[in-house]
């Protein structure tokens, strides 16, 4: 049964309001909703609160780059912060690939 369509109204009912956003299966197409929430994510800052933002996509190869793309748009929206550093991007991949069976 598919979900019903209704609007989504951003309040935050506690210091620190969950957002788990599901972004569309197409990277681009996600932009625009995406988008929407960096102006309540920005006021719940500034009122003091700390808001979880969750991403998740169909395909979750693309959820840490949805993440990153919203940090970046809170970030021109007037969030002081830097951008961040991802683990995985300070992760050196082993020279040689390790086998299963033989030491």
């Amino acid at each position: 049964r598919r979900k019903p369509n209704l609007p989504v109204k951003p309040v935050a009912t506690s210091q620190h309001p969950f957002i788990r956003f599901v972004g569309h299966p197409n990277l681009q197409e996600t932009g625009k909703f995406l988008q929407e929430w960096v102006e309540p994510v920005l006021q719940w800052l500034d009122q003091g609160k700390q808001p979880y933002f969750f991403t998740h996509m169909p395909d979750d190869l693309h959820a840490p780059e949805l993440g990153r793309n919203f940090l970046d748009r809170l970030i021109a929206g007037g969030l002081n912060a830097e951008p961040m550093v991802w683990p995985a991007e300070l992760e050196t991949p082993p020279a040689i690939q390790m086998d299963l069976f033989n030491s």
